[in-house]
């Protein structure tokens, strides 16, 4: 799943920057907006990584990481 960092994101409170939420593949799913802010729906995230390369594009700090979900065997 990802996960955004509020303090790297560009989103800002005018919401500037949505480039991770339009590049979704489940917009408005997994990837939602928020007073304007991309906000990350977890259960609905399946860990594409796009969010993560769209981000990278624009903003060199990186907003958005993947974080792995434990897995049981």
């Amino acid at each position: 799943m990802a996960a955004i960092d509020g303090l790297r994101c560009l989103s800002g409170e005018a919401g500037e920057c949505q480039l991770c939420y339009l590049r979704c593949p489940l917009r408005d799913g997994a990837m939602v907006l928020d007073g304007g802010r991309p906000t990350i729906v977890a259960s609905a995230c399946d860990g594409c990584g796009v969010c993560v390369a769209a981000c990278r594009t624009v903003n060199d700090l990186g907003a958005i990481q993947l974080v792995l979900e434990p897995v049981t065997i």
